[in-house]
């Protein structure tokens, strides 16, 4: 049964843990990470006084965990992600200097919906990983509806970005995370071949690049990641969120803490990681001390307890 309260928790609390685990280290090389914070991650940890997240505790999430939270919050006021009301809070959000951490592309896509481009314009032709965050709750609430849902992924991929494969990555991301959220009892492996068949479909590019992370997770995770990449590019930011969940699929922090400390785009690999451990274990499997360290806690407990009730009721 798919619509259990702990699956619903456990995706939306897992996205928001892993983006801040994954929140001092993003930008860092990972020989930085290793000399500033040691081989192991294995809590919240204080940004560097260098660093440009200095100024926030540990346990703080970023932009991508904000994307998904006004995802979540549209659907429950609307029953559907409704990109013109999303694109409205994103411009909220920009006018009350309130995103945290923000990309480029998303301070990029928020000046030009606030100077009138409609929101199918505003995205960037440009290589990039945001708009995966929007992908999380449209997977849980339609994930009945394979159409419906991979046409909410590419509105709201435009929003931030307007490059094919950017829309592609996002789809690929969705149907995984689908996959990995509604299936019990199949293995992985089959999850991984079945995906990169769907994507011959859609992008042939995508379906090699699974099947060469299918391959990589017998490898040793540093050789494995030192190859697919940790960057801000959506063809390693993806790759690499997805190898190491595979890698470490048992359990809810290991593949985050495997994937952050290499640093670059940790944020958005933990936030990623994050929501495929916590929407493949569950809510009971995520280590209680992450989530009552975690900034905001209470407003996740709330939310994706919301969001399972709009969408399972």
């Amino acid at each position: 049964m798919v619509c259990k309260i702990d699956r619903f928790r456990g995706l939306i609390l897992g996205g928001a843990i892993g983006n801040a685990v994954g929140m001092p280290f993003k930008n860092l090389h990972w020989l930085q990470v290793k000399n500033l914070y040691g081989e192991e991650i294995n809590f919240y940890t204080k940004p560097h006084e260098n660093h440009l997240n200095a100024p926030f505790p540990p346990g703080q999430y970023t932009d991508e965990t904000q994307i998904m939270m006004l995802t979540s919050e549209t659907i429950i006021e609307t029953g559907e992600p409704d990109p013109e009301r999303i694109a409205n809070k994103m411009i909220e959000i920009y006018e009350n200097d309130e995103w945290i951490s923000p990309g480029r592309s998303v301070l990029a896509a928020c000046k030009n919906l606030k100077s009138g481009k409609p929101w199918k314009d505003s995205g960037s032709f440009r290589d990039g990983s945001k708009a995966l965050a929007f992908v999380p709750p449209i997977v849980v609430c339609f994930y009945h509806d394979l159409d419906k849902m991979i046409e909410y992924i590419k509105e709201l991929t435009r929003i931030i970005y307007t490059f094919p494969k950017v829309i592609a990555g996002g789809i690929c991301f969705g149907y995984f995370l689908r996959s990995i959220f509604i299936k019990e009892d199949i293995p992985l492996g089959e999850i991984v071949e079945e995906t990169a068949s769907f994507m011959e479909g859609v992008d042939s590019d995508y379906a090699e690049i699974i099947r060469w992370i299918k391959k990589l997770s017998g490898d040793n995770s540093k050789e494995a990641l030192m190859q697919i990449g940790t960057g801000y590019s959506i063809l390693e930011t993806l790759p690499a969120s997805i190898y190491s969940f595979l890698k470490y699929s048992k359990n809810f922090m290991d593949p985050i803490k495997n994937v952050v400390k290499w640093g670059d785009n940790s944020d958005t690999t933990g936030f990623l990681t994050g929501t495929m451990a916590g929407g493949f274990l569950g809510y009971e499997k995520i280590p209680q001390n992450m989530v009552e360290k975690l900034v905001d806690t209470q407003i996740f407990e709330d939310l994706s307890e919301k969001l399972f009730h709009k969408c399972c009721d």
